[in-house]
């Protein structure tokens, strides 16, 4: 839908990164000497500019880029999620500059990536300055994969809608497609500025924390965030939207949900409330100062963001319970995913699995034992059902290894198994303990499998590499 230029573009204005500690009204006060560590962290600045009518969002974008590696770097890649396969929606990056020059876009699988070349080669612990123009389509109707993006029951939901640099590792950039279920991202902890203009009347949640606001024109509302550190930059925004709002210890949680769905954005508003008192003293502190609720039109239950979390409005009117496990599964990703991170699309029992035990420690804090354990039951019926049809497989493998419905099955279920037989094992002291750890280490940072267990013998003092080859290396 958007056209090569015809002429060489201009120049982007360049613009000042700020500083780490500017950063800090995204945190919780007594959690802003964070950043004092995040000099290296990748900052984005991102302008951008949505048209509802048109569906069409126009952005600019600077990235200040740190190579982290042990290796120079001959280019930088960009992900441009709106161009997944099967999605209607399109992204289109109309100038690309390295410093003050000029370079034409290179796309690669699939037009999903952008290759911007280096010269001189990118050495390590050296930074650069990056710019892009770029546009975006947003399709309408929720097609696209699980409807994250998309104009769907009157939500825009803006998952991924901006250029994103991928986490370069020893394996090299993550720029593998991937099948059409499971999590795109694997990214790096960043710090973000966003701002967007937007109709006035249209009502945004945003991960970060919302800085200014002003009237650019008539009709329009200008708004700003600061975000981080964090692994993305969610956005979703009605005229509709309604809101309600709890404090918990210093977080502010807002749930965002339609007029028709009033009780049930006020559940979901409990629920997290509550997930995040469960959760804190046994994993560690949530380290934003906001966390939204957002209803949204998507075809999964509910999907995780830095600082963010959808939930389908399809959810809210089921009963309780049902809600109360999408909602406390999705609140533990602030912990495993946002906070402690790990390759989502090479290793996604590491957030999942750990994320669906967490639902069952909800059920144990907030509604008792007996209720725990029915949602254990389910989780072993869950499994069962694929050892009976001889599916079973180990739950160590990329998304792409499973079928939509085995990656159910394996990763989810019998992964949080994984976690219950740890915590039988070990013993619940010991167990959370080792959460803890686990937390404290990776803060920020990605973690493995193997990383997981390590810590878990650490603090165990036990082997326990024979439960992990039963349960996560090996089909029982």
């Amino acid at each position: 839908p958007f056209p090569a230029p015809s002429v060489t573009p201009s120049p982007l204005a360049f613009r000042q990164f700020p500083d780490p500690g500017f950063f800090w009204p995204a945190l919780r006060p007594e959690f802003a000497a964070d950043l004092d560590g995040m000099a290296e962290a990748t900052r984005y600045l991102l302008d951008l500019r949505l048209d509802p009518d048109s569906l069409q969002l126009r952005g600019q974008e600077w990235v200040l880029y740190t190579n982290r590696e042990s290796v120079a770097l001959d280019a930088i890649y960009f992900r441009l999620y709106p161009n997944f396969p099967g999605c209607r929606g399109a992204a289109s990056v109309t100038a690309v500059q390295v410093g003050e020059t000029l370079l034409n876009p290179t796309y690669e699988v699939e037009r999903t990536a952008l290759r911007v070349p280096l010269n001189p080669l990118l050495q390590p612990g050296a930074a650069v300055a990056l710019g892009l123009r770029f546009e975006v389509q947003v399709p309408r109707g929720d097609t696209c994969r699980y409807g994250d993006f998309s104009y769907a029951g009157g939500v825009m939901a803006l998952a991924h809608a901006y250029p994103m640099i991928p986490a370069c590792d020893d394996e090299g950039w993550g720029v593998e497609l991937g099948p059409a279920y499971g999590d795109l991202v694997h990214a790096d902890t960043s710090l973000y500025q966003v701002t967007m203009t937007v109709p006035a009347g249209w009502v945004v949640a945003a991960s970060g924390t919302e800085v200014s606001r002003s009237s650019p024109e008539p009709g329009l509302v200008r708004m700003a965030w600061v975000a981080g550190p964090a692994r993305d930059f969610y956005m979703a925004l009605s005229p509709d939207f309604l809101t309600a709002t709890e404090e918990v210890g210093g977080v502010r949680v807002t749930s965002y949900f339609l007029s028709d769905d009033q009780a049930g954005g006020g559940n979901v508003l409990q629920v997290a409330a509550r997930a995040l008192r469960a959760y804190e003293p046994l994993f560690g502190p949530y380290r934003y100062r906001e966390l939204d609720l957002v209803e949204t039109a998507t075809l999964a239950g509910g999907i995780e963001y830095p600082g963010a979390v959808v939930i389908a409005g399809s959810m809210y009117g089921l009963e309780a319970v049902y809600l109360e496990e999408v909602v406390a599964h999705e609140v533990a990703h602030q912990w495993w995913y946002s906070l402690v991170g790990n390759d989502q699309v090479d290793e996604p029992w590491v957030d999942e699995a750990l994320a669906t035990y967490s639902s069952i420690v909800y059920f144990e804090r907030a509604l008792g034992a007996a209720s725990a354990e029915a949602l254990l039951e389910y989780y072993w019926e869950t499994y069962r059902s694929t050892v009976d049809a001889q599916r079973d497989a180990p739950v160590n493998r990329p998304v792409g290894a499973y079928s939509e419905g085995d990656y159910y099955a394996i990763v989810y279920a019998k992964g949080s198994l994984f976690f219950d037989a740890l915590r039988t094992e070990i013993g619940d002291e010991a167990f959370w303990a080792v959460l803890r750890r686990y937390y404290e280490r990776y803060l920020y940072g990605t973690a493995t499998g193997e990383g997981l267990l390590e810590v878990a013998e650490e603090v165990s003092g036990r082997d326990l590499h024979p439960l992990y080859e039963q349960w996560i290396l090996s089909p029982r």
